[in-house]
């Protein structure tokens, strides 16, 4: 075991912007670590992408893991990962955010307080009967602790799961010969050529081609190797899939299609899959962003660029300012958590995803920091919990 320490996780592309890299020296400098006498050892995540990292290296640090976001370039959903992996294997652990002096101040008098429950599973195969799930590809590498096994999901709700080789996508998308643009052909701007929508757009006709093929009704797609190559994104794609009612999800992430699958089965309500960006937890607000979002919820949008690469297409949504509920069910599909809240504004914040909203929680927003489900949440429209809570908890799920 290596002695207690500071260890600043980066993903390779966040080391190339010296800004980024100035930014969490700030932050260190701020937090005057070396000051605070601590058992355990501090990981500093500095940007998104490195769930893997860690879950690589961790074994090699004692307990307690302290987990810190720096509230910029989607630290805070990757600690959100992270504390779920941990806490998965019963490991002590804290997350700590709000901004350097909220962070020392709770890391000099943070009490242990975590408490890992289980619950037995049970079966209610009738919710989701009739869904037939889809894997193309597979869960994202730094997604550690967002995976459920395809039995579990079938057993609980009776999903029918099936998995489609990158190699069969990647033809897919070869056969799209022509694509119909004529829908956002005033999108194109600066920014985003109508060429660049036409390369999105073959991604979206290969999906239904394979939807038609294998008979899906919803899917959930390792979306960051198209970025690589064919040098564009499942954004739009995923945008227009939603909107039609074929739900899918980003980055392989199985728990969150399945909330995603469950809100549409309680209350027919599409659903915005997104990252928990920023907590402010002394006025009960939060950041929440992603590159994608059902273009039936959206007021208005444009076409950008994907957030971490600066390829491709990310949709930037205006939403709806609304009341919300906010869900997200477990790895093993035992629990879930249930928020509500409303939509004060949408955002424009540089170093965050495309689409943004800033939401004023009703319930205490520290819940999503002590009782992560990974690094999304989903968003629908409405206040909704009470539903979401007595029909999940008769599924034998609890809160």
């Amino acid at each position: 075991m290596k002695k207690e320490q500071i260890i600043i996780l980066q993903s390779e592309i966040s080391k190339k912007n010296p800004q980024i890299t100035l930014e969490i020296n700030e932050f260190l400098t701020e937090l005057e670590y070396k000051n605070i006498s601590f058992s355990g050892n501090i990981f500093l995540v500095g940007s998104g992408g490195v769930e893997n990292d860690f879950k690589n290296k961790y074994q090699n640090y004692k307990e307690p893991y302290f987990i810190i976001s720096y509230d910029k370039n989607n630290s805070l959903p990757a600690c959100l990962e992270i504390i779920s992996f941990l806490k998965m294997h019963k490991k002590e652990c804290y997350l700590l955010s709000g901004g350097a002096s909220l962070v020392k101040e709770k890391l000099t008098y943070l009490m242990k307080n975590n408490i890992c429950i289980s619950y037995p599973l049970k079966d209610d195969k009738e919710l989701l009967k009739d869904e037939k799930i889809a894997y193309i590809g597979d869960v994202s590498s730094w997604l550690i602790a967002s995976h459920i096994e395809d039995e579990v999901i079938t057993n609980k709700f009776g999903a029918e799961i099936i998995h489609i080789d990158y190699d069969e996508f990647i033809e897919a998308i070869n056969n799209v010969k022509k694509v119909d643009n004529t829908r956002f052909k005033e999108k194109k701007n600066k920014i985003i050529s109508l060429t660049e929508i036409n390369k999105a757009l073959k991604i979206y006709y290969a999906l239904k081609d394979l939807i038609k093929k294998h008979n899906i009704t919803a899917l959930t797609i390792k979306c960051f190797d198209l970025l690589d190559i064919k040098h564009t994104t499942s954004c739009l794609a995923l945008a227009l899939l939603n909107e039609e009612g074929i739900t899918s999800s980003c980055e392989g992430d199985m728990p969150s299609l399945i909330s995603m699958l469950l809100l549409k089965k309680i209350v027919n309500k599409p659903s915005f899959q997104v990252n928990p960006s920023y907590i402010n937890e002394e006025k009960n607000y939060g950041y929440f962003a992603h590159c994608t979002l059902p273009l039936n919820m959206a007021k208005q949008y444009s076409f950008d660029t994907h957030f971490e690469s600066g390829i491709g297409i990310g949709i930037k949504g205006e939403l709806k300012n609304s009341s919300v509920t906010i869900l997200k069910v477990n790895n093993d599909l035992s629990r879930f958590v249930c928020y509500e809240g409303k939509i004060i504004c949408s955002l424009n914040e540089t170093n965050l995803c495309r689409s943004q909203v800033k939401i004023l929680l009703d319930d205490p927003i520290e819940n999503i920091l002590s009782s992560p489900f990974g690094n999304h949440l989903l968003i629908i429209y409405g206040k909704e919990k009470s539903s979401l809570i007595s029909r999940l908890s008769s599924s034998n799920l609890h809160n």
